[in-house]
């Protein structure tokens, strides 16, 4: 190797924060290993310290360490810019205090530089330890995959005409790790090269009690509770490496994984296996015969452990901060169940990118936490269910699984995904949790939705069927509802009913059969409705959406050309003969109000003194009754 002797070839810039001291000695140790490759030291840190600090940095000045000192207030971009400017060598390599370097990987990553001219960053994998010793292993470089996430660690190598290229770290850039991750992008638009080194580069100090919040510059959370990422996976071996490692990326440090596989025929299982033993987080994987999305994702819950509970799909990705913002704020208030944030929706791949059914969604699905009327960072659940776009497209304005986080108590108290819905099954369990529960929005954007032509989402739209009918039903007709009032279940019902009605018509496939049994049911429903309604509940005018499902029912002449089943008939001569049989005309108006929803082949006569409001709908019951099958006497 043709090595410059009269050059500084490598310059390491060791950031020794207030906190840190302690490992100083250690880093520069790993440091002194490889002073054959190492041509200048750095060490940068505060002008403030304390008087054994100061003696500690007089030693290291005699030992031919440059120093450098900033005030408190200087960001890491910004001493970071500092002392790239003030360093000689070619290349650059920033260390915090608290880690380590492996002196192999220095000199192999010199040699590629050398090989190499149009390589710009050499990184590799990082070992952590303080609790156990495992390996983060990073992937390969991909621009495809750096454009998503940030997984590539500040303490990599460069060549300092990268910095100079850049235009170095943006100070204006709020955190750290977003100042990083526009770095390395603007090294990607200058057309430099990446090259990972698929061995240990840098030995990371896990220091659970001493992590440091950078993200708001607010006081540090002192206890990180243990949040559980759950992945539900089936046939995902195309994505989940990408999902597992946007998890090891996270800033937050407390953390497990947990894998629920629905019994995967492809290689999803043994690319997880390939991660359990090379990170420090623990990975527990669960392989079990198929139960379907909700079912499994329910197990995933049942098997975590931690207060937190993040969901991600095997598709999707987290953002390095994603789970760090999302604790910070869910530890505000102990009644915040759920905390969900924006997320940006991206194709995967560029026949994607040309997909009409694709395309859609993505223009429709945009930015739909902006549907709400208003929308705080702390809220109760209840006032996000008053909003009168509630049941507006969109109708999920919280998102997919993969842009929340939860709190696990919340499943013991309202339960977890109904199995038993076909579409969504998300919002379902968001509304049941606004409910009960304060809602925590994080206004930014924490998390990738990826589309592709295998997801759910696509194939139900490819169908042009709705699959939703059940989730509206629920809404209406289901005790888990209670905290919704009258006027909103109403809503819900008509929405259901109008779906309904649409299929039922138009629709004549083998579907038409269930669609044809669920509108019975709802009429069924409907007659019961006005059966037991008292004279008081009679009179005052029923919601404008309870009119629309009564109409629409009144009206469909498909529906009242069916036969009736066997147990329809025992019910309709019921009603017949109790209104033949009674002469309270006052408790009778309800069960004409029910009879009328069916078919009477029979020219049965009724009282002509029925009492009756003066509403359209009233209006519209007695013209039909004078010119339908009913007649007055």
């Amino acid at each position: 190797m043709d090595l410059d002797q009269t050059a500084v070839n490598l310059s390491v810039i060791i950031i020794c924060e207030k906190d840190q001291w302690g490992f100083l000695f250690d880093a520069i140790a790993t440091v002194e290993d490889c002073l054959e490759f190492v041509d200048e030291v750095l060490i940068v840190t505060s002008r403030f310290i304390s008087p054994d600090d100061e003696e500690v940095l007089t030693y290291f000045k005699g030992q031919g360490y440059i120093i450098c000192r900033f005030n408190d207030d200087f960001s890491q971009a910004n001493i970071l810019n500092l002392s790239i400017k003030k360093a000689q060598g070619k290349y650059i390599f920033p260390l915090l205090a608290k880690n380590k370097i492996n002196s192999d990987y220095i000199s192999d990553a010199i040699k590629i530089f050398y090989k190499n001219h149009q390589i710009g960053i050499i990184y590799g994998d990082i070992e952590l330890f303080g609790e156990n010793n495992k390996i983060q292993v990073l992937p390969d470089f991909s621009v495809v995959q750096l454009l998503r996430q940030n997984f590539i660690n500040l303490s990599s190598l460069f060549r300092k005409k990268v910095w100079e290229d850049c235009g170095g770290f943006d100070v204006n850039i709020p955190t750290q790790t977003e100042s990083e991750w526009k770095f390395w992008l603007n090294a990607v638009e200058n057309n430099w090269d990446f090259f990972h080194l698929p061995q240990v580069l840098l030995y990371q100090r896990i220091i659970l009690d001493q992590v440091v919040n950078t993200i708001h510059n607010e006081k540090p959370i002192q206890k990180y509770p243990l949040v559980s990422v759950c992945i539900p996976t089936f046939n995902g071996d195309r994505f989940i490496a990408e999902a597992i490692s946007s998890i090891l990326s996270q800033t937050y440090p407390t953390l497990e994984i947990i894998i629920s596989d629905d019994g995967s025929t492809d290689q999803t299982t043994a690319i997880v296996k390939t991660f359990q033993d090379k990170t420090s987080i623990d990975i527990s994987l669960f392989y079990h015969k198929p139960l379907g999305l909700a079912k499994n994702c329910n197990f995933a819950l049942s098997q975590a452990q931690g207060k937190y509970i993040k969901f991600l799909f095997q598709d999707d990705l987290l953002y390095p901060n994603c789970i760090t913002e999302m604790v910070q704020l869910a530890e505000q208030d102990q009644e915040i169940g759920l905390v969900f944030s924006p997320r940006e929706i991206c194709f995967v791949d560029e026949v994607a990118e040309t997909d009409l059914d694709l395309i859609s969604i993505y223009q429709e699905f945009q930015n739909i936490h902006q549907a709400w009327s208003s929308l705080k960072p702390i809220q109760r659940g209840e006032e996000l269910l008053t909003d009168p776009h509630l049941f507006k497209h969109p109708i999920n304005k919280i998102g997919e699984p993969s842009t929340v986080l939860i709190r696990r108590e919340v499943f013991e108290k309202i339960g977890g995904f109904d199995p038993q819905l076909n579409q969504l099954v998300d919002l379902d369990l968001w509304l049941r949790i606004m409910g009960n529960y304060k809602i925590g929005f994080v206004n930014q954007v924490l998390s990738y939705f990826r589309l592709h032509t295998q997801q759910k989402t696509y194939q139900n739209i490819s169908e042009n069927i709705s699959t939703d009918l059940k989730f509206y039903h629920k809404v209406y007709s289901n005790p888990a509802y209670h905290f919704f009032p009258l006027s909103v279940r109403d809503r819900a019902l008509c929405i259901y009913t109008i779906n309904l009605n649409h299929f039922y018509l138009y629709f004549s496939d083998v579907s038409s059969g269930t669609f044809l049994e669920n509108l019975r049911l709802l009429r069924r429903e409907v007659a019961e409705y006005w059966l037991k309604l008292s004279l008081e509940e009679f009179h005052p005018n029923p919601s404008i959406d309870f009119q629309i499902v009564y109409r629409i029912l009144l009206r469909n002449k498909s529906l009242r050309a069916e036969s009736l089943t066997e147990s329809e008939q025992i019910f309709v001569q019921t009603l017949i003969n109790t209104i033949a049989n009674s002469s309270a005309n006052v408790k009778i108006a309800g069960k004409i109000l029910a009879l009328m929803l069916y078919p009477n082949s029979t020219q049965f006569s009724f009282p002509s003194h029925l009492v009756f409001g003066s509403n359209e709908l009233d209006k519209e019951i007695i013209e039909r009754m004078k010119s339908g099958d009913f007649h007055l006497s």
